[in-house]
C-alpha cells in the first residue's frame, strides 16, 4: 500500500480522499497499484493537463503543416465557402447564394482568420486552429474522470488517450470535426453535472453547450436525447421536480422543431428524414462496434464493458447511462449512413466513443475487477473477430475514407503489404485480448494502459503518415504548382464548367484554392462538385454556353479532363494540365467541343465532336485527325459518323470529314473499349480535331 500512502501535490481534499481511501471507494491492493505513478515533473493537475494540451496542440499543428492540400470533399470545400462568406459578406454564401447551412459555428471562427491572411497561411492557420480545438478535448475528460473520483493521475492518463488517438489526425481537415469534438465531450460532462448537482445554473449549462455542439456538428443533436434518456433512467419520478428547467427546454426545443419543421430545420442535411432502417443498418452497427473495440487497442475494452455494466455508485450509474446512451445513438447514426449509401465506417460519427473507454476502465479497476467470466468472454470474442475478419478488407476503395484508424492499416500494407499487416494486426489485437483477459485474472492495469496508449500512438503516426502521403498524391494530380493560379490572373469572376467524365476533385481543388471562381455550371452527364448552387449549361447558335439566366460573360474555367473544348472569340489566360482559363470578348463562345476525349488523348467509349461557325458566317473546310492503339493493346473497332476502322495494335488511321455548313455541325463515335490501369474506360488514343480550308468541300 505504499504507493497510496505517495505524497499528492497540487490536489484538493477530496481527491485525496479519492486516491488515499481505498477501503471508501473499495479499492483492493491489485486495483490500487494499477493506477499510474506520480509524474515528480509536474508540480500541479493544472499544470500537467496544460502541457498535455499544448504538446499536443504543437504536435498535431506540425503534422498539419505536412498536410498541403485538402482531400475529403465535398466537406472541406463547404466549411472554407462558408468561412470566407462569412468574413466578406456576413452571411452564409457559397458561390454568391445562399446556403441553407445549419452546421455554422467552425466557419464563423475561422471566418477572421479567412478574411486577414491570405489563401495558403489561412489554410494553415486554420489547421492550426484545428489542433488547438482538437486537443482541448482533454480537457473535460480530465474533468469527467475527476468527478468520478479516479484520481488526479488516471485523470491525466484519460486526458492523454485522448490526444493520443488517430482521430486527432482530422485536425489537419477544415471540417467541423475538430470544434464538435471538444463540444461534444464537454457537453456530455456538463450533462453528468447537471444529473448530479441539478440546478438552473448546471442544466443551462448543458443545453447550451449541447447546442454549441450540435452548431458545430449537426450529428451531436442527439446529445438532448442522450441527456433526457439518462435522466428518465436514473431518476424516474425525480426528473420532474429536480430537472424542471431541463424539461422545459426541451418542450420548447421540440415544439419549435415540429412547427418549422424538420426538412427546414436540418437543411443540408435534410435527406436523414429519408433514410431507411434496416437489417444492413444492424450490420455496420455491429461493425462499428468492431472497428472501434480494435481503434481503442482491445486490452481495456473487455474491463471497460463491465465497468459499464456493474456501475454500483449514483455517480458511476449515472456516467454509465450517459455513456450507453451516447454510444447507441452514435452507432446508430454511423450504421444509417453507412447503410444508406456510403457503405464504409463512419469513423467521424463516432469520435467520442473513445474518450468513454478509459474512463469506464477506470471504474472497472476500481470496483476490483469483478465479473471476470463476461470479461474472457469478450476478449475471446474479440479475439475470434480479429483472427477471422482483416482490417485490411475494411479499407478496400473509398472505405478508409472517414478513418484514421483504417489509414494506419493502409500504411502499415503500403510499408510491408496487405498480408503482412493483417497479420501484425491480428498480433497484437490478439495480444491485447490476452491482456484484458490476464488483467481481469490479477496483472496490474497499468498493463493494460500501457498497451493500448502505445496502441494509440503507433496507430496515431501511421495515421498520420498516412494522410500526408494521400494530400501529397492530391497535390501532384489535382493542384497546380500555384494553387490560386485563377485568382492571380486577375480576371474578375470566374465560371466553372463541369464537364462530362472529370472527377469532381478536380474541380473542387480549384474552388477550394481560388475565391474568384463565384459559380459552377454542369454540362449534360457531368457531377457537380455539391448540393449547392448550380447551373445546367448548354452549347446554343453560334456555340454560345448558354445557360437558364442567359449567356455566360464572365471568364470561364474548363474542365478539359473529360471534353476537349476551343473558344472562338477571346483569349487563353492561362492553363494546366487539365484546366484552361478563357476571358471571352463578350459572350463565351466555343467553335469546337469534344466529349469523351481525355486530356492525354484517350477517348471514351462514346461521344461526338461539334464545330460550330462564327455568328452570321459559314464553316467550311476539312477536319482531320489521327487515331492509333499502342501495341500493348488488342485490336479495336471504332466508328466515327458512317465511317469504321478496325485497329491492330500499333496501327494508325486518319479520319476526315467535310464540313459546309452556317449551323451547327455534329458527328457521334463509338468503340470498343479496354480499361487503363487508372480505371479509365478507353477506346483508341486521338489527336486534337483540326479544321482546315479545302476546295473540294465548297466554299
Amino acid at each position: 500500500m505504499s504507493f497510496l500512502k505517495s505524497p499528492l501535490v497540487g490536489v484538493d481534499r477530496r481527491d485525496t480522499m479519492a486516491v488515499d481511501s481505498p477501503t471508501r471507494l473499495g479499492l483492493t491492493r491489485s486495483a490500487a497499484l494499477a493506477l499510474p505513478r506520480p509524474l515528480p515533473a509536474v508540480r500541479t493537475a493544472p499544470a500537467a493537463l496544460a502541457l498535455i494540451v499544448t504538446a499536443s496542440t504543437i504536435a498535431r499543428t506540425v503534422a498539419a503543416m505536412a498536410h498541403p492540400v485538402p482531400t475529403l470533399f465535398p466537406d472541406e470545400y463547404i466549411y472554407t465557402a462558408l468561412a470566407r462568406s462569412f468574413g466578406s459578406s456576413g452571411l452564409p454564401l457559397i458561390r454568391g447564394s445562399l446556403a441553407h447551412f445549419p452546421a455554422l459555428l467552425a466557419p464563423l471562427l475561422a471566418a477572421p482568420i479567412w478574411a486577414l491572411a491570405p489563401t495558403a497561411l489561412a489554410y494553415h492557420l486554420v489547421q492550426a486552429e484545428n489542433a488547438l480545438f482538437m486537443s482541448l478535448a482533454a480537457i473535460p475528460v480530465y474533468l469527467l474522470a475527476r468527478e468520478l473520483r479516479l484520481g488526479t493521475r488516471y485523470s491525466l492518463v484519460c486526458a492523454l488517450f485522448v490526444v493520443a488517438a488517430p482521430s486527432l489526425t482530422f485536425s489537419a481537415r477544415t471540417l467541423a470535426d475538430p470544434l464538435g469534438f471538444p463540444l461534444a465531450l464537454t457537453a456530455f460532462y456538463a450533462a453528468f453535472v447537471a444529473l448530479m448537482r441539478p440546478s438552473s445554473r448546471t442544466q443551462l449549462a448543458f443545453f447550451g453547450f449541447a447546442s454549441l455542439a450540435s452548431f458545430a456538428r449537426v450529428q451531436y443533436v442527439v446529445l438532448f436525447a442522450v441527456y433526457l434518456a439518462a435522466l428518465v433512467v436514473t431518476q424516474r419520478r425525480g426528473a420532474l421536480r429536480t430537472h424542471r428547467v431541463s424539461l422545459g427546454i426541451a418542450l420548447v426545443g421540440l415544439l419549435a422543431a415540429v412547427a418549422v419543421g424538420p426538412t427546414r430545420v436540418l437543411g443540408y442535411y435534410s435527406v436523414v428524414v429519408h433514410l431507411h432502417v434496416g437489417l444492413n443498418t444492424l450490420h455496420w452497427i455491429g461493425t462499428d462496434l468492431f472497428l472501434i473495440a480494435i481503434g481503442s487497442g482491445i486490452a481495456m475494452v473487455p474491463g471497460a464493458l463491465v465497468g459499464l455494466a456493474g456501475a454500483r455508485t449514483r455517480a458511476e450509474a449515472t456516467f454509465a447511462a450517459l455513456a450507453a446512451f451516447l454510444i447507441a445513438a452514435l452507432l446508430f447514426e454511423a450504421g444509417l449512413y453507412a447503410s444508406n449509401g456510403a457503405d464504409r465506417f463512419q469513423g467521424r460519427y463516432l469520435l467520442g466513443l473513445a474518450p468513454i473507454i478509459p474512463i469506464a476502465f477506470g471504474l472497472y479497476l476500481r470496483n476490483g475487477r469483478r465479473a471476470r467470466v463476461p470479461v474472457m468472454l469478450i476478449s475471446a470474442l474479440l479475439f475470434i473477430l480479429v483472427a477471422r475478419v482483416p482490417l485490411s478488407g475494411f479499407a478496400v476503395s473509398t472505405g478508409s475514407t472517414d478513418s484514421p484508424l483504417l489509414w494506419a492499416v493502409d500504411r502499415l500494407s503500403a510499408i510491408i503489404g496487405t498480408g503482412s499487416s493483417s497479420l501484425l494486426v491480428a498480433v497484437f489485437c490478439g495480444c491485447g485480448a490476452l491482456v484484458a483477459v490476464l488483467v481481469a485474472n490479477g496483472l496490474r492495469g497499468r498493463i493494460a494502459l500501457a498497451a493500448c496508449l502505445a496502441f494509440l500512438v503507433v496507430g496515431s503516426v501511421a495515421a498520420t503518415a498516412e494522410d500526408i502521403s494521400r494530400s501529397h498524391v492530391a497535390q501532384r494530380q489535382y493542384v497546380s504548382p500555384q494553387p490560386t493560379w485563377i485568382d492571380d490572373a486577375h480576371v474578375g469572376d470566374v465560371t466553372a464548367v463541369s464537364t462530362p467524365l472529370s472527377p469532381p476533385g478536380l474541380l473542387v481543388e480549384q474552388l477550394f484554392w481560388n475565391r474568384s471562381i463565384t459559380r459552377e455550371v454542369v454540362m449534360a452527364n457531368a457531377a457537380p462538385t455539391d448540393a449547392f448552387t448550380s447551373s445546367p449549361v448548354y452549347v446554343g447558335d453560334g456555340g454560345a454556353l448558354e445557360t437558364p439566366s442567359g449567356p455566360i460573360r464572365t471568364a470561364v474555367l474548363w474542365n478539359q479532363h473529360g471534353a476537349t473544348a476551343e473558344f472562338q472569340e477571346g483569349r487563353q489566360v492561362a492553363s494546366t494540365d487539365s484546366f484552361t482559363l478563357w476571358k471571352p470578348s463578350g459572350v463565351a463562345r466555343l467553335s469546337l467541343l469534344e466529349t469523351g476525349r481525355y486530356r492525354d488523348g484517350w477517348m471514351a467509349g462514346s461521344g461526338y465532336l461539334a464545330l460550330w461557325p462564327h455568328p452570321g458566317a459559314r464553316l467550311h473546310g476539312r477536319v482531320t485527325f489521327t487515331v492509333t492503339l499502342p501495341w500493348t493493346f488488342k485490336p479495336a473497332k471504332l466508328t466515327i459518323g458512317s465511317q469504321s476502322v478496325s485497329l491492330r495494335p500499333a496501327e494508325s488511321k486518319t479520319f476526315s470529314f467535310c464540313v459546309n455548313t452556317s449551323h451547327e455541325w455534329k458527328v457521334a463515335y463509338s468503340g470498343s473499349v479496354t480499361f487503363l490501369p487508372d480505371f479509365r474506360q478507353v477506346s483508341v488514343r486521338q489527336t486534337v480535331p483540326r479544321l482546315t480550308r479545302d476546295a473540294a468541300c465548297g466554299s
